[in-house]
């Protein structure tokens, strides 16, 4: 009876953390290439995600703010509202 071999992928990236840094930083540029590979067709925000050595749900979480609030609201990370509420949290407040 015939074995099945499993089938590999070759290694396409090693990291190696030297520091005591807990978190890394993207840029914009890197965000938004990883936000629009994730929205192509026949790919999963898992396998994205994956590919670049981060969590699918930090790849959601982008995906959210870029659709909220725009590229702007991808580069910072605070927190977006919607352009109505900013408008009424100014109108508010005058």
């Amino acid at each position: 009876m015939p074995v099945a071999k499993p089938v590999y992928e070759p290694i396409q990236r090693i990291e190696v953390f030297t520091g005591v840094q807990l978190r890394r930083r993207f840029s914009l540029e890197e965000k938004l290439r990883f936000v629009a590979d994730s929205s192509q067709l026949g790919m999963s925000v898992s396998y994205i995600a994956h590919k670049h050595g981060i969590a699918p749900s930090m790849l959601f979480h982008w995906r959210r703010r870029l659709a909220k609030g725009g590229r702007e609201a991808v580069r910072v990370d605070d927190e977006v509202i919607g352009a109505a509420e900013a408008r009424r949290t100014e109108g508010a407040s005058a």
